[in-house]
């Protein structure tokens, strides 16, 4: 329940009106079965109150889901994103053709689906910033 409560906080600080919905959403179920009726029904009234802004775009974090803590279920990554011209990306050129192949297999990856062919959807990066 903390997590969903950290979640909830975080949507709210970041003015991210589909997180707070979908984590309030999350945790009212999750006291439904906790036999929590009265407090959940609470959350669920609070959230069918507010009309929620459907005009706004899709953020990346609702595509892209993140490893979590199994216990927690905090996430335990951070991620960032960085435009094209990002002056201070520095790497080396057999990195960045690495990293540009991962996007283009991303890119076709129905392609690939169709020929038969697994691509892998996750990437690792690792060392100093």
């Amino acid at each position: 329940m903390y997590t969903e409560i950290i979640k909830i906080i975080e949507g709210g600080m970041k003015k991210d009106l589909k997180k707070i919905v979908g984590y309030s959403t999350f945790l009212a179920d999750k006291l439904k079965k906790e036999g929590q009726e009265a407090l959940a029904k609470k959350i669920e009234t609070i959230i069918n109150s507010s009309k929620p802004d459907n005009s706004k775009v899709v953020s990346l974090n609702e595509l892209v889901s993140t490893p979590v803590d199994q216990e927690s279920r905090l996430s335990i990554v951070d991620v960032s994103y960085h435009g094209e011209n990002d002056s201070n990306l520095i790497l080396s050129s057999q990195i960045k053709h690495s990293i540009e192949n991962f996007i283009d297999s991303l890119n076709y990856r129905d392609r690939f689906h169709k020929a038969g062919i697994d691509s892998n959807h996750s990437l690792l990066l690792y060392g100093p910033p």
